[in-house]
């Protein structure tokens, strides 16, 4: 396990071995770094904190080990929960998650998606988004929110296959789609509430 905790820019590659890796400030993928995620890694946040992607992403697990982004530890604070990944101004960049599960975050939902552009793309199979729960335990908030999105003329596509939105209010928010292609974006095979 790494000890001390991580914050503050991330990149590289985070290994099973080193696993659980323990979040205790807000991080960032930056623009022109990538990062991989292993199968099996466990990723706490301890606390209010955020994982903003500006950078390539791939956290691709298993069917037996799945890749897990939650809070440390249990709480019933909306205030002191995991505030989510957060994909912002992402340009000619790409995202894989496979075998990913979310878990509890507040505020802005599990995955954020703002300012995707028409170069990059995005790729989401067997994974979950689950409970998103308000201050009296209610469902509330939104799984996977995706906001301001381009439309591509290169292919460059939104796909999201095979995966489970549990909880909250909505499983999948979107606003704010431009442009004149309009197949650029796919959801096959998935559950929501």
């Amino acid at each position: 396990a790494l000890f001390g905790g991580i914050t503050g820019d991330v990149s590289g590659t985070w290994t099973l071995a080193n696993s659980p890796y323990v979040v205790t400030g807000d991080i960032t993928l930056q623009e022109d770094q990538s990062l991989t995620i292993e199968p099996g890694v466990d990723v706490r946040f301890y606390g209010n904190y955020q994982f903003r992607v500006l950078g390539d992403l791939t956290a691709v697990g298993t069917e037996q080990d799945s890749i897990y982004f939650r809070n440390h530890s249990a709480t019933s604070s909306f205030n002191e929960r995991w505030r989510g990944i957060r994909v912002q101004n992402y340009n000619d960049k790409d995202i894989v998650l496979s075998y990913v599960s979310l878990t509890e975050a507040g505020y802005d939902g599990l995955l954020y998606v703002t300012d995707l552009s028409a170069l990059s793309s995005m790729t989401i199979t067997q994974s979950r988004f689950d409970n998103i729960r308000g201050e009296n335990g209610d469902f509330s908030g939104t799984c996977f929110n995706m906001i301001n999105t381009a439309s591509s003329e290169d292919q460059n596509l939104i796909q999201i296959s095979d995966c489970i939105f549990t909880g909250g209010s909505e499983g999948f928010n979107t606003g704010s789609y431009y442009g004149t292609e309009t197949n650029r974006v796919f959801f096959t095979n998935c559950l929501f509430p």
